[in-house]
């Protein structure tokens, strides 16, 4: 009886010892994966959010992988608005719109100058409306809700998506495209006035090879105070 007594306790003892490694093991795996994570989001922190993709290979496991994943996404996301959006800012055609080349190709009527004009402004005005949502913390938080996750893997990815650094970063870029939002709409809104202009007197203008020719100093002198609401 007293060797059986002997051995239960061994056993314990036994078992209590390899919980204890297991859950030391545990613990370990956890602080190198959480430092593998705040590592990889201290890397791609460094990559140019209106030119580079945040869709990169997720380097954690486990719960940490679903942190990784939800924040990369959010990033991934944002950076292609933002780059759709930048792409619209510098298109070509808008920079041309009130050539030469363009009077002689559309006019006069410019039906179709005119539904790029419409067409472009609300696809822009569609996209910062996104813009100024996906930088608010319910848009940055709901890439995590759902996952099954318990609160500290949460409050790890609060952290590491609105921390300082990646909050101001966000607030940056927003700020930077809304400060260009009036500038940009005022553009579209003037080219599309002078279309309209010249389309409502299209039978008092002429062109040449290089220039617009009116037929009246009047209709001059408007056209040049709608080309001066550009500056």
């Amino acid at each position: 009886m007293k060797k059986r007594t002997v051995f239960i306790i061994i056993g314990i003892v036994a078992v209590v010892a390899a919980i204890a490694i297991g859950v030391g093991v545990s613990v370990v795996l956890d602080l190198q994966q959480e430092k593998l994570l705040r590592e990889e989001i201290e890397n791609i922190e460094n990559l140019d959010i209106t030119k580079d993709r945040y869709n990169t290979a997720i380097k954690t496991k486990g719960d940490y992988a679903k942190v990784e994943e939800s924040i990369k996404k959010f990033l991934d996301d944002y950076a292609v608005l933002i780059q759709d959006t930048l792409r619209i800012i510098e298109d070509e055609r808008l920079q041309t719109m009130l050539s030469i080349e363009n009077y002689q190709q559309d006019g006069k009527d410019f039906t179709s100058s005119k539904e790029y004009l419409t067409s472009t402004k609300e696809t822009f005005n569609t996209n910062m409306q996104k813009l100024a949502f996906m930088t608010s913390e319910e848009s940055v938080m709901s890439y995590i809700n759902n996952k099954d996750l318990d609160e500290y893997y949460i409050d790890l990815y609060r952290e590491l998506a609105l921390g300082k650094n990646a909050k101001e970063e966000l607030e940056k870029s927003a700020a930077d495209l809304e400060s260009a939002k009036d500038t940009f709409n005022n553009l579209l809104d003037t080219e599309l006035n002078v279309l309209n202009f010249l389309s409502e007197n299209q039978d008092q203008w002429s062109l040449t090879d290089t220039n617009i020719l009116f037929d009246n100093a009047a209709l001059l002198l408007q056209y040049n105070l709608l080309l001066a609401n550009l500056k």
